[in-house]
């Protein structure tokens, strides 16, 4: 799972308090902080990330690719009997 997006909080800043609070939170619930690059359009973009610009603001859609395996859905074997009204 992948928490993305513009949350107003400079991650890459390890001596701010909401930069600490945010990532602390989210190490509660098992996630960890990731790349922390800035999605405003000045800002350099990594190589394995594309860059969209969308032309809906100063921020730019990105796109990567991750390794993943699909899990295999759980077996599940049902058994029903005819159910016929009383009358």
């Amino acid at each position: 799972m992948f928490i993305v997006g513009d949350l107003n909080v400079r991650l890459d800043r390890t001596d701010d308090a909401n930069s600490r609070q945010l990532t602390e939170l989210l190490q509660v619930y098992g996630f960890a902080v990731g790349e922390t690059d800035i999605t405003h359009a000045r800002d350099l973009t990594p190589s394995h990330v594309t860059v969209y610009d969308a032309d809906l603001s100063d921020h730019h859609l990105r796109q990567w690719s991750m390794p993943a395996t699909k899990l295999s859905s759980p077996v599940v074997s049902l058994v029903r009997r005819p159910c016929h009204d009383a009358l």
